[in-house]
């Protein structure tokens, strides 16, 4: 018999132990920086969901801009277009983590730039889609959009070849 309830206390206790194990492994991803998706799949902090910090509030535009555009009729803007209005937006977006990795007394002039850019990229889709709805010409509005989409990438890649600045090299 006592054989038995040692048997049955084992059992209880790593069940327990497994328990509370999963219990503190799901308390834990909480709080430390747990990870949602941002556009492009670009994997951006899940806090960003509720946060009003700019970086958060930008993030957000941006996935407005990327859902309007996908919110147009299939025939009214073509699929590359889409294609690059995400890419440009994954790219911000991506931008935006490496700002909010920033120290605050560097974070301004960065998060200044990417600001203008989540703007022109807003302004050149609500064209589109504002052309679109009113059953215009959107043509012109593509024209407009395209450019500003290769601004961004010119702006990407220049950004890209500079490199990490002194002192904000990855985990430094």
């Amino acid at each position: 018999m006592t054989v038995v309830a040692l048997v049955i206390g084992a059992i209880v206790l790593f069940v327990a132990g497994i328990g509370i194990g999963l219990a503190v492994s799901r308390a834990g991803g909480r709080g430390r920086g747990a990870v949602g998706s941002g556009a492009g799949g670009v994997a951006v902090p899940a806090a960003w969901a509720r946060s009003h910090d700019p970086e958060a509030r930008l993030h957000r535009r941006i996935r407005q801009v990327a859902a309007a555009l996908a919110a147009l009729p299939a025939e009214g803007v073509a699929t590359d277009v889409r294609f690059k209005v995400e890419r440009a937006a994954g790219a911000l977006d991506e931008r935006l983590v490496a700002v909010a990795a920033l120290p605050d007394r560097v974070k301004a002039e960065p998060l200044a730039h990417v600001t203008t850019e989540v703007e022109r990229l807003e302004e050149a889709v609500a064209d589109v889609t504002t052309r679109t709805a009113a059953g215009g010409d959107i043509q012109p509005a593509l024209r407009a959009l395209a450019e500003r989409l290769a601004l961004l990438d010119a702006a990407r890649a220049e950004l890209d070849s500079l490199g990490p600045g002194p002192g904000l090299a990855p985990g430094g």
